[in-house]
């Protein structure tokens, strides 16, 4: 839900705007932590409820009942005056009449456009049967166009308290699919709602009384989840192996925003067929791998609370749509790996609305107790968090990134197998495989209990000084099921992991059930031990020591959990750090394992430079055994400078802030420098505009220029993928280190695929070094040859 925030106390943590609301106001980057951090947190501010409990449990003045005949007659005349045309009508029933007066309704445009919310008071104009209600002019600018409405009911006297979260009924936002929503004759929409359901509204008056509220008697303890697993306990499944596919066939991976990609139909919003068209493109950079940020129906632009697991959100296009995509991608050898968010859902996903009812059901002869698919815990006395109360009960939800997304619990069997069910229904439709979002936190530390016995991460953020610590064990026994699981079906399927943590030691274990895992340790050590060391700083070692000691260190630990079969998925950048053009061009201060990176802005001043060392990092990053993946973009240079926000791309309230900083990472791919190139996306949520900053939309030449030209940033990273997509090698062979006696700066080993070999030299440093390099070469940059490494040049030979 977009923030309101005339109304609201409002906590800014790592540069990412927060607002609440019944403790479960949707925050908009509600997945991501920025600034460097190793963390994918975010907190909120507390929603503590510091008055009595407002739910009226008695009904003291209780609505009147309502015989059939009345409510058929009341049912009819819904669809007649006075009742206004193109008005969605909110109703809502509460047990005592004399409670309206302490509530309100809070209504905005959450799709296409994402608008400020206004505030509705109950309305009398028309006698209501159904309650009391509140009138929603869908020709207001406010709403015109409108497909998805959101709103809540409010305690009104939780509005702008300091230090707490707004009160709702729903206990979370309300969505309204008005392309769903049965118009009547008279050209109006009636949604219904009762007191303590209000989060599963009906769009028909059929109720004669308030249906059975599980949480009538505050007494009432027996509504806890309950637990069906031991996760600490030794996994019964076996290692399962790892993909052939992709440990033999993938080379050069790519990621998209989805919704900064390419626009199809002219919304200025990136969809599917927009990926589609661009296909041919993908292809000429060598690309196996296609990722996409996640595409399910959600409740924000970038998707990481998923509302539906299994539905298409309409802003991106139709399941149809996206079956084309993967249809089209196969021929072109063009694997599309999912994004599947596993440790949250929204709150309007109905597995959760089934939760907080406490609904259960039979399911393919199979009782589900939805009640377990989530964490709750009885308390009159507010919980700290991550623990949030859920609207006016006395139960309480664990939602540890923010409190829009509560976290699945993975210690109920039903739970395991449902999510597993959602992976081969993609697979099914011909997904290759899964970007796992944060493995690390599908088990927090304190989500349940742990046995002494048990691995445990501490992460304390040092900035807000939140626990975000995991329990590795439970952790790698979840992924062990889920991966051996779908595998029994769908041997080639791919999992890549996550794990936003920059120690080796830390993501080996995860191996055990996961085919890949991106490589953060190598993102932030590569620029810190190659481009800083070679500017005269001391790194934790330097670019020799990188191809002599760690890599083949990392590679073989990685392999000592999985058979030998590891695959490690390095990146250019993603759409949670800074870009590599940045990256590469930051300041940095510290030395050794301690080193800070501070944002630099790239600009024509400092360009020159900053490609340079990119096409560097580049060739490091891509050219190591296994998968390389570009974040879109990078391969033209795009910058993603951090842009104080201002009138002109940020609300008022936000003005002289970095808020939702991290949009400066996802900004329009350029396709062309015409500003009138259809495919070129434009959009806003909550008032913040994604769009070019001044070197992307200045300096920078599109696709469509940069394929004219031979020494462009594109077309250099055409070659380095070309060496992947030729070459097989060096995608599945195995690093050896070349040593290179007092040449400090200077990365070189070889990749050893049974009798074929490729030998890599890349010289971060300004100074000349000697080589002796064999094999043919097939790739030069800067005069490199067998036997000379000018400064900053590269060499790349081979045995075929």
């Amino acid at each position: 839900m977009k923030p309101k925030r005339k109304f609201l106390s409002i906590l800014f943590t790592l540069g990412l705007l927060l607002s609440s609301c019944g403790g479960n106001r949707t925050s908009d980057d509600s997945q991501k932590v920025i600034d460097d951090s190793e963390h994918q947190s975010i907190t909120t501010e507390s929603s503590s409820h510091k008055e009595e409990n407002p739910s009226s449990q008695g009904d003291e003045n209780p609505p009147s009942v309502v015989d059939e005949d009345e409510a058929a007659r009341y049912e009819a005349g819904l669809n007649s005056a006075p009742w206004k045309d193109n008005h969605l009508y909110i109703h809502f029933n509460m047990r005592n009449a004399n409670d309206y007066s302490k509530w309100h309704v809070w209504a905005w445009q959450k799709y296409p456009a994402d608008n400020d919310g206004k505030k509705y008071d109950w309305e009398n104009e028309i006698p209501d049967l159904a309650g009391k209600y509140i009138s929603i002019d869908l020709n207001d600018p406010a709403y015109v166009g409108a497909e998805r409405i959101g709103f809540l009911i409010v305690l009104t006297s939780s509005v702008g308290v300091s230090g707490r979260h707004w009160t709702s009924d729903s206990g979370g936002d309300v969505m309204v699919n008005l392309n769903e929503a049965p118009t009547r004759p008279n050209g109006t929409i009636h949604l219904f709602a009762n007191q303590g359901s209000s989060l599963t509204p009906s769009f028909t008056f059929s109720d004669k009384e308030l249906p059975h509220n599980p949480f009538e008697d505050p007494d009432n303890d027996t509504l806890e989840s309950v637990n069906n697993i031991d996760s600490s306990a030794p996994s019964k499944y076996p290692l399962a192996p790892t993909s052939p596919a992709f440990k033999d066939e993938a080379g050069i991976g790519y990621q998209i925003q989805v919704s900064s990609f390419a626009d199809s139909d002219g919304n200025g919003f990136g969809d599917i067929r927009g990926i589609t068209a661009k296909l041919d493109y993908l292809k000429s950079l060598n690309v196996d791998v296609l990722w996409l940020t996640p595409v399910q129906l959600s409740g924000s632009y970038h998707g990481y609370d998923t509302i539906d697991y299994l539905k298409i959100d309409p802003r991106y296009g139709t399941m149809e749509d996206y079956e084309n995509l993967i249809a089209e991608a196969s021929t072109r050898d063009i694997k599309i790996v999912m994004d599947l968010v596993l440790n949250h859902t929204d709150l309007n996903h109905d597995w959760f609305k089934k939760s907080a009812s406490a609904t259960t059901e039979v399911v393919d002869g199979k009782t589900i107790n939805y009640r377990n698919y989530y964490h709750w815990r009885y308390s009159k006395a507010d919980l700290p968090e991550p623990w949030y109360r859920y609207a006016t009960t006395n139960y309480h939800y664990y939602a540890k990134f923010a409190t829009s997304m509560p976290e699945l619990n993975y210690d109920n069997q039903e739970t395991r197998d449902a999510i597993v069910d959602v992976a081969k229904f993609w697979l099914a439709k011909g997904v290759a495989g899964f970007r796992i979002d944060a493995v690390k936190h599908i088990y927090m530390k304190d989500e349940s209990t742990y046995k002494p016995t048990d691995i445990l991460t501490e992460d304390i953020d040092p900035k807000t000084n939140v626990d975000y610590s995991s329990n590795v064990t439970k952790n790698v026994h979840f992924f062990r099921e889920f991966n051996a699981r779908i595998k029994e079906d769908y041997p080639n399927a791919f999992l890549v992991g996550e794990n936003f943590d920059g120690w080796d030691e830390r993501i080996k274990p995860y191996y055990q059930g996961m085919d890949s895992q991106l490589d953060f340790a190598g993102y932030y050590h590569f620029v810190n031990n190659t481009i800083y060391p070679a500017a005269g700083n001391q790194g934790e070692t330097n670019a020799q020591g990188m191809s002599a000691t760690k890599l083949p260190a990392k590679y073989d630990m990685y392999n000592s959990e999985r058979g030998g079969r590891a695959i490690n998925s390095a990146f250019t950048s993603n759409h949670d750090v800074e870009r590599m053009l940045n990256h590469v061009q930051n300041n940095r201060t510290g030395a050794g394992a301690f080193i800070e990176e501070h944002h630099t802005h790239i600009s024509a001043s400092n360009a020159a430079s900053a490609n340079l060392k990119a096409r560097l990092y580049a060739a490091a990053t891509l050219l190591q055994p296994g998968l390389g993946f570009i974040y879109y973009g990078d391969e033209l240079g795009m910058s993603g400078n951090i842009v104080t926000n201002t009138a002109s791309n940020a609300p008022s309230e936000a003005i002289g802030t970095d808020f939702h900083k991290d949009r400066w990472y996802r900004q329009p791919m350029k396709w062309s420098s015409d500003p009138n190139d259809a495919s070129i996306t434009r959009y806003s949520f909550q008032g913040y505009e994604v769009m070019w900053d001044e070197y992307n939309a200045q300096t920078l030449q599109g696709v469509k220029e940069q394929s004219l030209d031979s020494g462009s940033m594109l077309e250099y990273f055409k070659a380095i993928t070309s060496l992947k997509g030729n070459y097989p090698l060096f995608t599945r062979g195995n690093l050896v280190p070349i040593s290179l006696s007092g040449n400090n700066h200077v990365m070189s080993y070889k990749i050893v695929d049974g009798s074929k070999y490729g030998e890599v030299y890349i010289n971060f440093g300004a100074g000349h070094a000697a080589i002796n390099a064999s094999g043919n070469t097939l790739l030069s940059f800067n005069g490199a040859s067998k036997t000379s490494l000018p400064g900053h040049s590269i060499l790349v030979t081979s045995s075929e």
